[in-house]
């Protein structure tokens, strides 16, 4: 038998996992969101949500899902909110990516870090502080991305299947393997 078995970047986008770096974030929001509800007030390395008064707004009943999240935070920092509640997001960097959160993408928040990184050079020498900071900060996203991505392979596991696996595992025969030999050579002139 003849197998071709090629997993790279797209296999989970092609399979509709959410795993978009934009999915993580609506996640990350929900989250926050439903637990401010719940407790009155979030707060982590990114971001903090606390009531202005002494006043509770939303019944513990309540439940952001990840679709309507982007939205719901906009409402509590600009909206009909806004007066009651105080959103701060502790972080330039994360800022910058809920900016443009529909666009973005991994790679991006990782030219994001870096410029901000660069940011933190003063003269010819670093702001330590701002640097442990974006660090710090940086890497909380990272690990909050881990945990999400542990989440999706969970929640989409598939029962493992006998038949799969032992097309993976039969032996491979040297005479199915395709070799090919080139030697240096320039590319001819039209």
């Amino acid at each position: 038998m003849n197998r071709l078995i090629l997993v790279g970047n797209g296999f989970d986008l092609a399979h509709n996992l959410k795993t978009t770096y934009c999915d993580f974030i609506k996640n990350y929001i929900k989250f926050l969101i439903n637990n401010f509800i719940k407790n009155d007030s979030y707060e982590d390395v990114l971001i903090k949500i606390s009531y202005e008064y002494p006043i509770k707004l939303f019944q513990n009943n309540v439940e952001i899902n990840s679709e309507n999240a982007i939205t719901f935070l906009k409402s509590l920092r600009v909206g009909s909110y806004s007066n009651h509640i105080n959103v701060k997001v502790k972080s330039i960097f994360f800022e910058k990516s809920l900016l443009k959160l529909e666009n973005i993408k991994w790679v991006d928040l990782e030219d994001d870090y870096f410029n901000e990184l660069l940011a933190c050079k003063i003269q010819m020498d670093f702001d330590f502080e701002k640097v442990k900071k974006l660090n710090n900060e940086f890497d909380f996203l990272r690990k909050e991305l881990e945990k999400y991505l542990i989440k999706v392979q969970k929640e989409n596991e598939q029962p493992f299947s006998i038949e799969i696996s032992n097309l993976f595992c039969e032996k491979i025969k040297g005479g199915d393997i395709v070799t090919l030999t080139m030697i240096d050579q320039n590319p001819k002139k039209l």
